[in-house]
């Protein structure tokens, strides 16, 4: 039929027309890479670096509260906003507390963020640069303030963390906002605030301070 026959010369154009594209290119010389800068140098180029993610700051952690009211003498479903931090009952209290430095199943205490970046320095004395992968606030934080409040718990750490010597730059996670996975572009309270505890830290020039408070991107050169 016409339609077959229509069918049968499309596909023939489109063989011919590979087949034309593979010849064409397989004739092309092969593309010559730029020569190499004599004085660049691999192992000169290296450098050391400390990544450190998902601190999960809670500074209301309680050792004496299990995971049911996780940690914190506050209970509900696992979801944002201030539903998920209603007061819990005592029978949340554990028997015995826990341990100081964090539970299963519980964001992390002041006192366990502390001890890995002292940790983190032990390993790796003179690093260049510290880059920090998001993260900084526990999860369903009940209002801005908490949240900020557990970014600047992470700000004054990682500053100290080399005595302000080595530049320090955060990447925003999805629980460094409020509320968790929200930012608004038009009210973007959070962002501002992240721009100005980090300004200092990583070294940031105005423009780049501008960036990280519009829309939480930024460019640094380490």
């Amino acid at each position: 039929s016409n339609r077959a026959s229509a069918s049968c010369t499309i596909a023939l154009i489109a063989i011919f027309t590979a087949a034309a594209a593979c010849a064409i290119l397989s004739s092309q010389p092969p593309h010559e890479l730029p020569p190499k800068d004599p004085a660049f140098n691999v192992v000169d180029r290296r450098g050391r670096a400390v990544i450190i993610s998902d601190a999960h700051v809670l500074q209301r952690y309680n050792a004496s509260y299990g995971r049911s009211c996780r940690c914190a003498g506050r209970c509900g479903p696992n979801q944002t906003g201030t539903a998920s931090w209603q007061a819990c009952p005592d029978s949340c209290l554990l028997p015995e507390p826990g341990s100081p430095f964090g539970q299963y199943g519980c964001d992390g205490p002041p006192a366990l963020v502390k001890m890995a970046f002292r940790e983190a320095r032990r390993l790796v004395a003179s690093p260049d640069f510290v880059l920090y992968l998001g993260c900084m606030s526990g999860h369903d934080m009940p209002n801005l303030a908490t949240a900020m409040s557990n970014l600047r718990l992470v700000r004054d750490q990682l500053h100290a963390l080399y005595e302000g010597s080595v530049i320090s730059c955060p990447v925003i996670g999805n629980n460094d906002v409020f509320e968790d996975y929200e930012v608004g572009l038009e009210q973007n309270e959070p962002l501002r605030t992240q721009a100005s505890l980090f300004r200092q830290i990583c070294d940031l020039d105005a423009a780049q301070e501008a960036s990280l408070a519009a829309g939480g991107v930024y460019a640094q050169q380490l």
